[in-house]
């Protein structure tokens, strides 16, 4: 069977430590525009809905493990009709010698995008550590180059991205959208339009099925959603990685790729309607 996919990227909302679920997208383009394929608030809930198995969204647990990268490929490739992974997009500390502090990338986006509350997180030794290192290997020895500012290839290329500036860039809002359900003070009631609102525009980006999202459900569920939904922004960038239409913010060593107008956004300057999400 031939497939109908010309180009493909996986997103990866990557936990930072094993035990937590990592969200997981898949889209592709068919020649005419991108089309979300698959989306799994797990990578076991990805890798069995290429086996056919539903995902089952509403279990009273999603589980976490280890990050298989030659299986999420797999079942990638399964559900691309054979076609190949070209861009794998994760939102999780990357760079060529490991990551063990702060790196050149995480200071020139957080000068960027301080104002607008989009600073990085400060990675350690221990998070995402070795766990964090063993996936950057993987997805290295099969066949994938870590993108930066020396070497940005558009096929087979693994790159680091961050959802919270992606997201300006996405909404054209200018400081960090309050989404996150488990902060503080935040409901159900007043995160679920934010997250409406962003799927509105990811499904403006990626044509196919939405991420439906539920009317209510406990506290401690409803995280499984938020990191699919994270997912599928990592693969929106991709997708724009791999039509050049991306900044780079970082060094030769490690980079973290933002979607062009993010800046823009940030500085609350109008955005023409190419960078503007839709």
């Amino acid at each position: 069977m031939t497939s109908r996919w010309t180009r493909a990227v996986l997103g990866l909302d990557a936990a930072w430590t094993v035990a937590a679920p990592s969200g997981v997208c898949l889209a592709a383009h068919d020649g005419d525009r991108w089309h979300r394929v698959a989306v799994a608030p797990s990578a076991q809930t990805f890798i069995d809905l290429a086996r056919g198995v539903p995902v089952p969204w509403n279990a009273p647990k999603i589980v976490g493990g280890p990050l298989d990268a030659g299986a999420l490929l797999g079942a990638s490739r399964s559900l691309l009709d054979g076609a190949d992974v070209t861009v794998v997009a994760v939102d999780m500390p990357m760079a060529h010698g490991g990551v063990t502090a702060r790196r050149p990338c995480d200071n020139a986006v957080s000068r960027t995008f301080g104002r607008a509350k989009c600073g990085t997180h400060s990675p350690t030794k221990e998070r995402p550590g070795p766990h964090g290192a063993a996936l950057t290997d993987a997805f290295l020895q099969a066949g994938y180059t870590l993108a930066t500012r020396a070497n940005a290839p558009r096929e087979r290329a693994l790159i680091e991205v961050y959802p919270h500036p992606a997201l300006l860039a996405l909404t054209g809002e200018s400081t960090r959208l309050a989404y996150k359900i488990g902060k503080p003070g935040r409901t159900w009631s007043t995160v679920r339009p934010l997250w409406m609102r962003v799927l509105r525009r990811l499904d403006a980006e990626l044509a196919g099925a939405t991420l439906d999202l539920p009317t209510e459900a406990p506290l401690a569920r409803l995280k499984r959603w938020e990191d699919a939904l994270d997912a599928t922004v990592c693969a929106w960038v991709g997708a724009r990685y791999s039509e050049a239409r991306v900044e780079c913010y970082g060094d030769d060593t490690a980079a973290i790729w933002c979607p062009t107008g993010s800046a823009a956004a940030a500085r609350g300057e109008a955005m023409a309607d190419d960078d503007a999400g839709a």
